[in-house]
């Protein structure tokens, strides 16, 4: 049983808040805490586009977090990559990240994999906006 979960920040990436459980957690390794969230040692963590979140939010319903649809079009990159997709792709995307096991089928069915736009190879940020971020979290922590 998960007996911490960290709170989710307002429109926070669902990786982030992995890796904020990871830091509190103080695990050994990783895979300690893929056990913690998914019950699966070798489950993976994807940025943008995470799966297998029926098993997560399992473990995390007793929580009261936000419900399991919103996490995803909230807390991932799937309004982002579906935007201009039609009902049965993004029926196809919602499942695989409920219920998938293949991080890159979900990739390869919204044609990422085929793009000729190159992948970061690291994550981006604005260090201005984590400032700010950080202000805006503080006032809404202390407002009364």
């Amino acid at each position: 049983m998960l007996p911490y979960l960290p709170t989710l920040y307002p429109n926070e990436l669902l990786y982030s808040w992995f890796a904020r459980y990871d830091l509190y957690s103080m695990n050994d390794s990783f895979k300690q805490t893929m056990e913690d969230l998914f019950n699966n040692r070798n489950a993976v963590a994807v940025l943008d586009l995470p799966i297998n979140l029926t098993e997560f939010y399992e473990n995390i319903k007793r929580f009261n977090p936000p419900s399991i649809s919103s996490l995803i079009k909230n807390n991932t990159f799937y309004k982002y990559y579906t935007f201009f997709q039609g009902h049965k792709v993004k029926e196809k995307v919602m499942n695989s990240m409920l219920n998938g096991d293949n991080p890159g089928g979900i990739h390869l069915s919204l044609g990422v994999v085929t793009s000729s736009v190159k992948e970061w190879t690291y994550i981006r940020y604005c260090p201005k906006c984590i400032e700010q971020d950080k202000k805006n979290l503080w006032r809404s922590l202390l407002a009364p």
